[in-house]
């Protein structure tokens, strides 16, 4: 792969901290540079404005309110399209949830877990290739 230093660097938001650490651990053996967080701090990081060359987005948190398609769907638009909307292309939301929403899925790449790491790498690798 031949990406350059600026988009190696990836953000993973994860509140599960063993998931977030194993997803973070498997980058780095891969040559990316890692900022891992858990949801409650993904704005305040994307807000500081580094320039990540993906994003990993898992399990996003349940608000009572919303269904279990929603609730992904409102993450997403309220982190991304407000803050960094141009990241979204290159966005990778890991789910259990299946994304039955055309243009959601269009948006960013969606993998279903559990998922292969070859599978979460290849995706990666397009993702940052996106404009």
């Amino acid at each position: 792969m031949s990406a350059t230093a600026e988009n190696r660097l990836i953000l993973v938001i994860d509140s599960d901290e063993p998931h977030r650490a194993r997803l973070t651990a498997l980058l780095r053996e891969q040559g990316y540079d890692v900022q891992s967080v858990p949801h409650e701090g993904a704005l305040s990081v994307l807000r500081e404005g580094h320039p990540f060359g993906a994003l990993i987005l898992c399990s996003a948190p349940e608000p009572s309110t919303l269904s279990p398609q929603d609730r992904l769907g409102e993450f997403v638009a309220r982190y991304m399209t407000h803050v960094v909307p141009e990241l979204l292309a290159r966005t990778i939301v890991l789910s259990a949830i299946p994304h039955d929403d055309e243009a959601f899925r269009e948006a960013c790449a969606t993998l279903g877990e559990p998922f292969a790491e070859e599978e979460l790498l290849e995706t990666l690798a397009a993702c940052i290739r996106r404009d």
